[in-house]
């Protein structure tokens, strides 16, 4: 959830040795029912509609592109961030 609020901050600058990570909502812990388990299976996905939703919103990337990136762990550096459309500048300091 991090890198959904930062990549829908106004003004999104990153350290040089920034890194961002996009991925899909994470479950730990499963267990229950098969009906408990189910609603948590439609929950997960509701959620990865949206979160991917925002992702595109704020980076101009389609939901494809998106989906591609949160399927596994997807690190950036700095300016991949930038290339990607998560961040918008490099900033020395803060």
């Amino acid at each position: 959830m991090a890198a959904i609020l930062f990549a829908s901050g106004d003004k999104r600058g990153i350290l040089p040795h920034g890194k961002v990570m996009i991925h899909d909502p994470l479950t730990t812990g499963v267990g229950g029912s098969a009906l408990t388990i189910d609603s948590l299976s439609k929950n997960l996905m509701q959620t990865r509609q949206i979160t991917a939703g925002i992702l595109a919103r704020h980076t101009g990337r389609s939901l494809d592109e998106i989906y591609a990136c949160t399927a596994k762990d997807t690190y950036f550096n700095a300016q991949e961030a930038i290339d990607f459309g998560l961040a918008d500048f490099i900033m020395e300091e803060m």
